[in-house]
């Protein structure tokens, strides 16, 4: 998670983003993680979707969700 006072400055979507080149060097063909409840449309706007159905998780409610890295 950035930071509150970081929000809105893309470096969530940096972030994201080098983690999926990284992946992808190394042979990735997906990722998957555990997103909160909040911060799905963002993970939706960088091409991931959601699976399954939402869980608690450390008191927070969360959702796993899913990208092809191909």
């Amino acid at each position: 998670m950035v930071s509150p006072c970081f929000q809105g400055q893309s470096i969530g979507k940096t972030l994201i983003g080098s983690t999926e080149k990284i992946l992808r060097q190394k042979g990735y063909k997906s990722i998957e993680m555990s997103a909160r409840q909040t911060a799905i449309g963002f993970y939706e706007k960088l091409g991931y979707r959601t699976v399954g159905d939402l869980f608690m998780e450390i008191g927070i409610t969360h959702i796993a969700m899913q990208k092809y890295l191909m």
